[in-house]
């Protein structure tokens, strides 16, 4: 397993490869090509939550709409 995107809200990390894997090693990940999909993962999230008592904090937003819509949030 490698983390292929990292982030902490300012500084955004995405290598589909893996982050820190050389284009070049053994077994590595070709290139992602525009229409291809990540068909298996694992998200893992960590947060400190500071939602006011009976508010809502949204944790994560994402929504694009080239091709097709895919939208995911977490509240």
């Amino acid at each position: 397993m490698s983390w292929i995107a990292l982030t902490d809200g300012a500084h955004p990390v995405f290598n589909i490869r893996g982050i820190g894997v050389d284009p070049g090693a053994p077994g590595a990940r070709g290139p992602m090509q525009d229409d291809e999909l990540l068909p298996v993962g694992t998200m893992m999230l960590e947060f400190r939550s500071m939602a006011a008592e009976g508010g809502e904090q949204v944790i994560l937003a994402y929504r694009r709409h080239r091709d097709w819509t895919r939208e995911l949030r977490l509240a």
